[in-house]
């Protein structure tokens, strides 16, 4: 059933507050979003870009007038929280529904548990919990119940949270039954004990949610001796708890970690007078907690459900304090209460939160940009060569054209002037958000590289690029593209035709350092987005692939903890196996609480089913996944996949931003001569013989020709690819 519900948005007051409380300019807003027969117990989530809410709806706190217990969930819709449509309306025969509580699934699907109580004569006798789930979040499936042992036939299983692909919940049963169970399940469907929780004063209903650095935690009701709440504290795997008494009594508990780390928690509070109302906490792990706000509520009331987003506190709950029926008889109705956080320290850095990325200013974040390729690892193409393809090879082949002394100012003035800060100023005003940065790791060596003998540039050279985005309001991605020994055995890596870096300690080593020691320059820069480790590891051109790809992951933890000895801050990305696309060699993502995953892709139909094993590993992992480099094909195609990728949570940062005659963002033409040059890159050079025939008899035109791609690539003299740009998301500059 879909039911359209108009309801225009309520300002009211709040009450008093004791301390913690926001500044009086910023007052929150209270809206009645649904008044129809007598609703309760709601909860809220975000999925698919629009806002739900689920409640149970029934014409009383359980019975009818005929003593029937027969209560209904529905789910509403909203896009912007002021107008909210009614997408279902969920029931099961001589069952009655109670307590829907919204969670998103880890394969993304959105799902819904509920109570499911049998009355017979007003007498509980049995009660089993269900699960309805919905891919679109319009069309939900039946409920049914859970698959899990429920001897005795009571159970409530009340409220789901999940974590790195795992959902969590607490299983409650009858006063004196067997108390509270900690359970586990994959799919939402099935589910295993992890442990029981041991607490007098019948400890029930129970929010499972997560701390920042990894620990559960848990707010308990209790209905029993002092009645008091719990706040329940323990590092995975979840079985050795601190148990935490609060200073309140609190019914239908909500618990959410706030930006700055602290704990907020809500539900129905209990006054000496008798009176009842919705109020919000806010303490910390240690059980320190002051009264915050108390909503607008009376009566029947409370049971709230939290979603925060950026600066913003969505509460939804129920209340009877103002609606009434036709023979006056209070009525309850769902509100929802937006409310400014306190203003305070935003997340310094971009973070995760399931498979989303979280941005600086709170928000969830999609990546949309750009790769700085072949500005600080030349790649062949882009400058026109086709043989001729990887750094050292270009280098080789223009000190065998024009001399050392004469390549190495050409390398110094293209690491100068192929990007700038009229090319940063020129990708943030596109729309893009993010920059992909490919590196060499020579940059922070003593080797030769680029002009650059000793004392490696690649510090003042990334120093400089982050003041741009920081300027322009981008983040960065660093993409070690060419590691020591070469992780992809082909040119895009500059190794020598085989991935040796899986192969050598002494590589190994050398990449855990530098990783390290740039970990430790940057540790505290918010413009820094992440580091990826290693770029397109293993070709798959290989004998020996499936051994080199059982090294893929053993490598990237030694990387990530090298990383965390100096930072703790930034998130670590991994590419899968064969560019960037096999995540079948991973089998653990566990051991890290900030890494997520990138693929890339350059061809298939621009569909969810082509990345679809790509989709069911993030979701497995219930981290986020980025497309780090696309492209290359039709502005259709792109245009397509860009489509696809939004639709599933996936950004990308398409390749390249600049290089030779298009399929990129802003395009050089080559200069005067540059044939000869490009000749001469695709002629027989194994000799000094065949050196000497190849080299251009006109030395002069041929320098002319060098020292004018310098000229050709600056800023001013690109021309921008207005319909690439537009296909792949953003918006030509005028």
């Amino acid at each position: 059933m879909r039911h359209l519900l108009a309801i225009a948005l309520l300002s009211v007051t709040l009450f008093a507050t004791l301390g913690c409380g926001p500044d009086k300019d910023q007052e929150p807003s209270v809206a009645c979003i649904w008044d129809h027969e007598y609703s309760a117990f709601p909860s809220i989530v975000r999925y698919r870009d629009a806002l739900y809410v689920s409640f149970r709806e029934g014409v009383s706190h359980i019975f009818d007038e005929n003593g029937i217990a027969a209560g209904k969930t529905r789910i509403l819709r909203s896009t912007d929280g002021k107008h909210w449509e009614s997408v279902a309306l969920l029931s099961k025969e001589g069952y009655d529904l109670r307590d829907p509580k919204l969670s998103v699934t880890a394969d993304g699907r959105l799902m819904i548990i509920q109570g499911g109580s049998v009355y017979v004569d007003k007498k509980l006798q049995r009660r089993i919990p269900q699960v309805s789930f919905s891919s679109d979040g319009f069309s939900f499936s039946d409920p049914v119940p859970v698959d899990y042992p429920i001897p005795d036939g009571f159970a409530w299983f009340w409220r789901m949270t999940w974590h790195k692909g795992t959902g969590y919940t607490v299983s409650y049963g009858e006063p004196g039954g067997a108390g509270l169970e900690l359970l586990k399940t994959t799919d939402g469907l099935h589910f295993e004990k992890i442990t029981d929780i041991e607490l007098d004063g019948f400890p029930n209903e129970t929010t499972v949610r997560f701390l920042p650095d990894g620990r559960m935690a848990l707010l308990i009701r209790r209905e029993k001796e002092d009645k008091k709440a719990y706040l329940g504290i323990s590092e995975a795997p979840f079985t050795d708890w601190k148990l935490i008494p609060l200073p309140f009594q609190i019914g239908g508990p909500e618990m959410a970690v706030l930006p700055d780390g602290s704990l907020l928690v809500g539900g129905r509070a209990y006054f000496q007078d008798g009176e009842m109302k919705t109020c919000l906490w806010r303490g910390n792990t240690e059980g320190d907690f002051k009264l915050w706000r108390t909503l607008p509520s009376g009566g029947d009331n409370s049971y709230p459900g939290f979603l925060i987003e950026g600066d913003v506190l969505r509460v939804v709950y129920y209340s009877s304090h103002e609606l009434t029926r036709p023979d006056g008889r209070p009525r309850a109705g769902i509100y929802l209460a937006q409310i400014p956080l306190t203003p305070g320290k935003k997340p310094d850095f971009v973070s995760i939160d399931g498979t989303t990325l979280i941005g600086t200013d709170g928000k969830p974040f999609l990546i949309k940009g750009t790769n700085l390729g072949n500005w600080l690892n030349p790649e062949g193409y882009m400058f026109g060569f086709k043989k001729t393809n990887s750094p050292h090879l270009i280098d080789d082949m223009l000190r065998s054209l024009v001399g050392p002394d004469e390549t190495d100012t050409f390398w110094k003035a293209f690491k100068d002037y192929y990007i700038t800060e009229e090319d940063i100023a020129y990708i943030a005003s596109t729309g893009a958000n993010t920059i992909r940065l490919p590196f060499h790791y020579k940059l922070f060596t003593d080797e030769d590289y680029m002009g650059t003998k000793s004392g490696g540039d690649g510090f003042a050279l990334i120093d400089r690029c982050v003041e741009w985005c920081r300027k322009y309001g981008l983040y960065l991605i660093l993409d070690m593209h060419d590691a020591p020994g070469g992780q992809t055995g082909d040119n895009i890596d500059d190794s020598y035709g085989y991935p040796w870096l899986f192969r050598s300690e002494t590589s190994q080593k050398l990449f855990c350092d530098i990783w390290k020691q740039i970990a430790d320059h940057y540790k505290s820069e918010p413009v820094i987005l992440g580091y990826e480790l290693i770029n397109e590891p293993i070709a798959p051109y290989f004998a020996d692939k499936d051994e080199l790809n059982a090294l893929l992951e053993p490598l990237h933890k030694k990387a990530v903890a090298a990383i965390r000895e100096v930072d703790g801050n930034h998130i670590i990305l991994l590419g899968g196996a064969q560019w960037n696309g096999n995540f079948r060699v991973f089998g653990d993502w566990t051991y890290d609480d900030k890494i997520m995953y990138t693929c890339h892709r350059y061809g298939s139909a621009p569909t969810a089913d082509a990345i679809r094993a790509i989709i069911e590993f993030r979701d497995k992992t219930g981290l986020p996944m980025y497309m780090g480099e696309i492209g290359h094909n039709t502005p259709e195609w792109q245009a397509a996949f860009c489509q696809t990728l939004e639709e599933n949570n996936i950004g990308w940062t398409f390749w390249p931003y600049k290089k030779i005659n298009g399929s990129c963002m802003v395009a050089f033409h080559a200069p005067d001569g540059w044939d000869e040059i490009c000749r001469f890159s695709e002629a027989p050079r194994s000799t000094y013989s065949e050196i000497r025939v190849a080299r251009p008899a006109c030395a002069d035109s041929v320098r002319m020709a060098v020292s004018g791609l310098i000229e050709a690539v600056r800023f001013a003299n690109c021309i921008p690819q207005e319909e690439y740009i537009r296909s792949i998301g953003l918006i030509p500059a005028p």
